[in-house]
């Protein structure tokens, strides 16, 4: 498994300031499937959106770490990762803007999962079943 991330900073920055994309844990984190002592699946995460907030909460690695260790179902693992690792930060609302891309491998099946808190973010996907991308939001 692997997840990368990039960012593309925010206009008017700070000299020095370091975006989500480069911390480990934050800005993405991954974990290949694991049978040694437990069966855990394979997991890859990657976050956008407020750097500063994803890097407080390590939202990638918080993200996966709990989808991959949860018995039951991922997407409300996932539901329940997210709101406690980012929206449960409080503070100033403006700045709970965040978003991740997941997914989890377990064979033979894979799953894609997504999170965000803003209205304005939308994932684009095409399956091996599919003629034509589509989006979602």
């Amino acid at each position: 498994m692997c997840a990368g991330t990039s960012s593309g900073g925010i206009l008017l920055k700070w000299p020095g300031r370091v975006g989500q994309a480069a911390v480990f844990g934050s800005g993405c984190w991954a974990a290949n499937p694991c049978a040694k002592d437990e069966h855990l699946p394979g997991v890859a995460c990657s976050s956008s959106g407020v750097g500063e907030q994803l890097i407080k909460s390590t939202m990638a690695m918080s993200c996966a770490k709990t989808v991959q260790r949860n018995q039951q179902s991922p997407t409300e693992a996932l539901k329940h990762a997210f709101s406690d690792a980012f929206i449960g930060l409080g503070g100033d609302h403006q700045f709970g803007q965040a978003g991740v891309l997941l997914l989890q491998y377990d064979w033979p099946t894979a799953e894609l999962l997504w999170a965000h808190s803003t209205r304005t973010m939308c994932i684009g996907l095409m399956s091996s079943q599919d003629t034509k991308p589509r989006v979602n939001y």
